[in-house]
């Protein structure tokens, strides 16, 4: 960064600009450790992070009760919105593996379908019989198998048609 504040670089007295990327806010997501995506939501927020965690009710039947729990919709994943000159904030974030992406470099999500995923959690939709999930693979989008559609299904197919 210069003094005014812009992305640049100077090699050889030419100055070169960095890809939009580094200085556009977008969203990316998270993978987290297990079981602590609503900690880092926690601190993301503390940090001034702009995120977003898609959760759904779920009813679990205990042995002596029934308790109804806020789970996540994907778990290990949290959404974060960023530029990502900024990503060091993310990835020093405690139970924060690393930004989901694909040949080292993180992944953009289109605004759209996140914008598609916050109407969903804001209409308070029940998605726990619409989703169906398999075994975590290598990548984290790659392991979501849609049983019922909408626009979440459009987005899954942008990644799992661009990256596999």
């Amino acid at each position: 960064m210069n003094a005014m504040g812009s992305v640049s670089q100077n090699y050889g007295g030419e100055l070169t600009r960095l890809p939009v990327e580094y200085s556009e806010r977008r969203w990316y997501a998270a993978y987290t450790c297990a079981q602590h995506e609503k900690r880092v939501a926690e601190q993301f927020t503390q940090r001034a992070l702009e995120n977003f965690l898609p959760q759904y009710a779920s009813v679990r039947r205990w042995k002596d009760r029934r308790v109804r729990l806020e789970l996540p919709l994907f778990p290990g994943d949290v959404f974060v919105r960023l530029a990502l000159r900024e990503r060091l904030r993310v990835l020093e974030t405690p139970s924060v593996v690393r930004l989901v992406g694909f040949n080292g470099r993180p992944a953009a999500l289109p605004d759209k379908e996140i914008e598609a995923l916050q109407a969903c959690a804001a209409a308070q939709i029940n998605t726990e019989r619409q989703w169906k999930w398999t075994p975590r693979t290598s990548s984290a989008f790659s392991r979501a198998m849609l049983a019922a559609g909408g626009t979440a299904r459009n987005f899954w197919q942008v990644f799992r048609g661009n990256y596999e």
